[in-house]
């Protein structure tokens, strides 16, 4: 199989001229064909017509001379001198007068009439108007006797007239004649008495030949018996063989056939004209250039009007294919961008095809792309600087963790038990934060270290403080990021804490129908306004581009941007003000889909 190289846009060009070249070339071919087979049906049937008609009228017109010739019979006169001979007297020569006159009226091309008698050694001459004779010698006759069988005339070929040896003044130049040539028997006997030649001018020839073809293109040969040419439209070629061996072909009593030889390439169309006196054949000779000339221009014609709307086709191809391939070639050059580092590549996507549609997917999928490149980067990025916080909080872990340790050893030497289980949940926490390995627990884990801290600060406010936690079942092993429900406790102790109501705090954990982790953290501080709410609002609506110095990364902003990070903007942060007071944080995270099912993000 071929395999075409190069681009679509090529291939695509060169498969749509290929698709439209090939059926108009073979529409054309098989047009120009069948046009000349349909030619050259017509022309043979036509031109058949048209032989047949002229062969008929030359049969016809023959056929006067050749009867006008048997006068020599009906008239007893004439007959009873061939038989016994001419005398010389002016009566016989008055009878073969009227005779040789009567036939030589019969048509008007007969140019002289010549009447051989055997018997008297005499003959006679009608030329110019006039009876000539002279008295001959049998051996040296002109026109030997001739016997055929049924005592039929026969036509002799064109040659030059000459005078049959009778003497006359003044003598006709030489013209062609061909001859009709009548023997004279004895009936019933074979005995023959004279001969009667009369001689016609191919004048009527050419009057009937020239309707049969186009002397300008064609050319029109009448041949007898033996080949010889009895008129063409040369006269040089009259009395003559042709020149090539066409003639050879002319074996039925009509046809036609193909000849290249010589000067002629063409068509030749025939019939023979048999009668008892002769057997002509009429040949009609027609060139390719002049046969197939109609069927040429129509090929000329159709040609140029294929030709004209294959120009149309390829312009209009050439366009389409560019219109066609443009998107794709612009969609190659945006990925070839994007595959330099140029990720925010503009991607024209104005079409409504297929290929329209793949350029917005691709562009789509591009921003997805960016999206979870920017999600990893931030991702990590939060990481690194909680780290760094934990890392600038930490005071030599080792010491510090010593240091609490002694403090609880000399708490339980006093029977300080609850400075003890104090210390002992101050080093847990510090031990928690300061584990930088981990950056995804369990639910469990983070609510044990909001238990640790809510103990220092109910320590911090006399025992005032109420913590209640809720917890379904299955919900403390769900994974979530580390460090998201401290600063939601921690928001209450920083705002809206009250010391002289007293404290209450609820965390409540539960799964919604909807697959999702819902948390919430209610407390009966001193709320918002409207306007402070509205203001945190917008806030968390931003993201981390609103943090500022106070929050430093670990408030309300810090919370829903780590979330965001890891689960899309699917999941929420809410912050409500009930009407008995306080404040409500919730958190709704979906467990289906987000960034802890996606494996791009590290679990620690």
């Amino acid at each position: 199989m071929i395999r075409i190289k190069g681009s679509i846009r090529n291939k695509l060009i060169l498969f749509m001229l290929i698709a439209t070249i090939i059926p108009i070339a073979a529409s054309i071919l098989i047009t120009y064909s069948y046009n000349k087979e349909t030619v050259r049906k017509n022309t043979i049937h036509e031109n058949r017509n048209l032989i047949f008609q002229g062969k008929t009228n030359l049969i016809h017109y023959l056929s006067i001379i050749d009867q006008a010739t048997l006068s020599a019979y009906s008239d007893y006169r004439v007959f009873n001198i061939l038989q016994s001979g001419y005398q010389g007297n002016i009566d016989q020569r008055s009878d073969l007068l009227r005779a040789v006159q009567l036939v030589s009226r019969s048509v008007s091309e007969i140019a002289q009439v010549h009447l051989d008698l055997y018997e008297s050694g005499e003959h006679f001459l009608y030329v110019n108007g006039r009876l000539v004779s002279s008295p001959r010698e049998r051996a040296g006759t002109t026109a030997e006797p001739r016997s055929f069988a049924g005592y039929q005339s026969y036509m002799e070929a064109t040659h030059p007239a000459h005078d049959y040896g009778v003497s006359y003044f003044p003598k006709n130049e030489p013209y062609p004649v061909f001859t009709l040539h009548r023997p004279i028997y004895n009936v019933p006997a074979v005995q023959q008495l004279g001969l009667m030649s009369v001689d016609l001018r191919p004048d009527f020839l050419e009057r009937i030949c020239t309707q049969l073809y186009n002397p300008q293109y064609e050319n029109l040969y009448i041949l007898d018996e033996n080949g010889t040419i009895v008129y063409s439209k040369l006269p040089s070629e009259w009395g003559s063989k042709p020149a090539s061996s066409w003639h050879t072909q002319l074996t039925a009593d009509e046809g036609s056939f193909e000849w290249k030889e010589g000067d002629f390439s063409g068509m030749s169309i025939y019939q023979k004209m048999e009668t008892p006196f002769m057997e002509w054949t009429v040949v009609k000779q027609i060139p390719y250039s002049h046969l197939y000339e109609d069927a040429r221009d129509l090929t000329r014609i159709n040609a140029g009007v294929y030709t004209l709307f294959l120009i149309i086709v390829i312009i209009a191809t050439v366009m389409i294919s560019i219109r066609f391939t443009a998107p794709i070639q612009s969609l190659i050059s945006a990925i070839n961008k994007i595959q330099a580092g140029q990720l925010h590549v503009e991607i024209d996507s104005r079409s409504t095809d297929e290929i329209g549609i793949l350029a917005r997917r691709f562009r789509i999928m591009m921003q997805s792309l960016n999206e979870l490149i920017l999600r990893e980067y931030a991702l990590k990025l939060a990481n690194r600087i909680n780290e760094l916080k934990a890392l600038q909080a930490q005071i030599n872990p080792h010491f510090l963790n010593n240091a609490l340790q002694s403090i609880g050893t000399l708490a339980l030497q006093h029977g300080e038990n609850r400075i003890y289980a104090l210390i002992a949940s101050l080093g847990r926490m510090m031990r928690y934060q300061m584990n930088t390995d981990k950056t995804i627990v369990s639910l469990q884990q983070e609510i044990d270290y909001v238990k640790g801290y809510l103990e220092l600060q109910q320590q911090r406010f006399d025992e005032k403080l109420q913590v209640e936690i809720r917890a379904q079942p299955g919900t403390l092993a769900i994974p979530v990021p580390k460090m998201i429900l401290q600063p939601l406790v921690e928001n209450y102790f920083k705002h809206g804490y009250d010391s002289t109501a007293g404290g209450r705090i609820l965390i409540a954990a539960s799964l919604s129908p909807d697959e999702e982790l819902r948390i919430e953290v209610t407390d009966n501080g001193k709320g918002m306004s409207a306007g402070e709410l509205a203001a945190l609002r917008e806030k968390l609506r931003q993201g981390p581009a609103a943090e500022n110095g106070e929050d430093s990364g670990i408030g309300l902003l810090n919370v829903i941007a780590r979330i965001r990070l890891y689960y899309n903007p699917q999941a929420v942060l809410t912050v409500e003000s009930p009407e008995e007071g306080g404040l409500r944080v919730e958190l709704y995270i979906p467990l289906q889909e987000g960034g802890l099912h996606h494996e791009g993000i590290d679990r620690g």
